[in-house]
């Protein structure tokens, strides 16, 4: 018979036993965890092989961390009422022990003072540098500005998941914002490979008039090794497409995501604005100097009296700017209107008609002209790239209306020479009796800095020539016109053309 005494102390006994197994389990699944890092290093089989079989934890050799144990926060090991802890101390399923390996990996993350080791992917860093200048955190903020003259650095790091397979960081830069250099991976490094393999490869999916930015998607695909990644993208404003004003704020956004296969783990994105400013004073709202302008070019003075001889009477100029003379430029639509020159004879304003236009060479220059319509025809003779070009002559203002659409100006500046000829002997040859200009076309005048931020006038002399131009973005730009006023010329037989 047994005493009670010995009863309770063959219970107690039981029972510190029982604990000493659960204590035992609980240091073997942590010691399996954080040794093996289990699928991290080896896989779930070949773990449990190691440690002395594959039939659960009832092994005898098992590594033994419990030093481990003891520094782990208590989040990071499994309580003895877990439902994971029951699995994986009744044998274990591989989803079980997968879960493990990762409390494993933040355990030792814990131990070496480190941060909460990754699961999946995320971006831990997404700044905008540019040179003396604050950096921009895209994870905070939903836009960031750049000067429309600097370039700057998109300074992106990743951190992913040890093991994980087809990992992938991709980069969108949208229209508006061009890339200047982008690292191409090499033998060695966490980034495998990327795409394109050569920014010579990456262009937009838009045309504009033959023109096709450096810029889409850049993605890299990682290592399944690969736990931290850094990437430094220098990337520049479009001049090419920037509608010249203080802050344009482009239509799409500049893009980072993090993803394996189907699962997207994380997107950042925020809207790029194109900024600029001529000076310091508050009033001034230039972001260049002039902004793109009309100026014309010649000192003829005279005109024939003939009929049906062509005479020309200025060559005009559209340039970029006053400082950024080689800037090129696209219009998705550039409209110039050209007063027909007249003069007065019995009270009534006789007109010339417009015989035709020259698109010569300026100086020396042998580049082709791309204000002339037929340098943007194919080999079928018609227009490509989207580009079209029109005529169309007002009766009512006695002017004609240049239209191009889709045009790219390569080389920043071109010119044209429009020719007039009189439908009958012009009969007056007093002096400046001949002029050219029209109430119809407005003038900018020649008042800083009102002249140059764009604006359509609503009043103002009488011109010779103006123009408006539609930006990529839809927005309009009243070209300065202050030197384009009316002119005065002087009728005389024999005048050459």
């Amino acid at each position: 018979m047994v005493s009670r005494f010995e009863y309770h102390g063959k219970e107690s006994l039981m029972e510190k036993r029982r604990q000493r197994r659960k204590e035992q389990l609980r240091n073997r699944t942590v010691a399996l965890a954080a040794g093996l890092l289990l699928a991290g290093v080896c896989g779930v089989s070949s773990a449990l092989a190691a440690t002395g079989g594959s039939d659960g934890f009832d092994v005898v050799d098992v590594l033994q961390d419990t030093a481990s144990l003891s520094a782990a926060p208590s989040s990071l090991v499994p309580a003895e009422d877990d439902a994971l802890w029951q699995v994986a101390a009744e044998g274990g399923s591989d989803a079980a022990l997968k879960e493990i390996a990762s409390r494993g990996a933040n355990l030792l993350a814990a131990r070496s003072g480190g941060q909460r080791a990754v699961e999946g992917m995320r971006i831990t860093t997404a700044l905008i540098k540019v040179e003396g200048v604050l950096d921009q955190n895209l994870a905070n903020d939903s836009s960031f500005s750049v000067d429309f003259n600097k370039q700057f650095t998109l300074h992106i790091e990743v951190e992913s998941e040890l093991n994980l397979a087809n990992k992938k960081v991709e980069i969108t830069v949208p229209d508006g914002l061009t890339v200047v250099e982008y690292p191409i991976p090499e033998r060695g490094d966490m980034a495998e490979s990327v795409t394109p393999e050569s920014i010579d490869q990456l262009h937009s999916v838009n045309n504009y008039g033959g023109y096709h930015p450096t810029n889409g998607t850049i993605t890299y695909s990682l290592k399944n090794t690969a736990e931290k990644n850094s990437f430094n993208i220098v990337l520049a404003p479009d001049t090419v497409l920037w509608n010249r004003t203080k802050e344009q704020e482009l239509k799409d956004s500049l893009k980072i995501e993090v993803y394996t296969g189907d699962r997207t783990y994380q997107t950042i994105s925020a809207t790029p604005k194109i900024t600029g400013k001529y000076n310091d004073t508050p009033s001034d709202n230039r972001a260049i100097q002039t902004g793109p302008r009309l100026s014309r070019i010649g000192v003829k003075t005279g005109v024939p009296t003939a009929a049906n001889q062509p005479f020309a009477l200025r060559q005009i100029w559209i340039n970029p700017d006053k400082d950024y003379i080689d800037m090129p430029q696209f219009f998705k639509k550039l409209e110039l209107t050209i007063a027909l020159p007249y003069y007065t004879e019995n009270g009534n304003n006789i007109y010339a008609k417009l015989d035709h236009i020259t698109w010569d060479p300026a100086g020396e220059s042998t580049r082709l002209n791309l204000l002339d319509p037929e340098n943007h025809k194919g080999g079928d003779d018609s227009y490509k790239d989207g580009f079209n070009f029109t005529k169309t002559v007002d009766d009512a203002n006695h002017t004609v209306k240049l239209t191009w659409e889709n045009l790219y100006l390569e080389y920043a500046q071109d010119y044209f020479t429009p020719y007039f000829k009189w439908t009958s002997d012009c009969d007056i040859t007093t002096t400046n009796a001949v002029r050219w200009g029209s109430d119809s076309i407005l003038n900018t005048g020649k008042t800083a800095p009102g002249c140059y931020e764009g604006k359509t006038p609503t009043t103002g002399d009488a011109s010779a020539v103006g123009g408006t131009i539609t930006w990529q973005d839809d927005s309009t730009w009243y070209l300065y016109n202050g030197d384009c006023t009316t002119l005065s010329f002087t009728a005389q037989a024999g005048e050459r053309a």
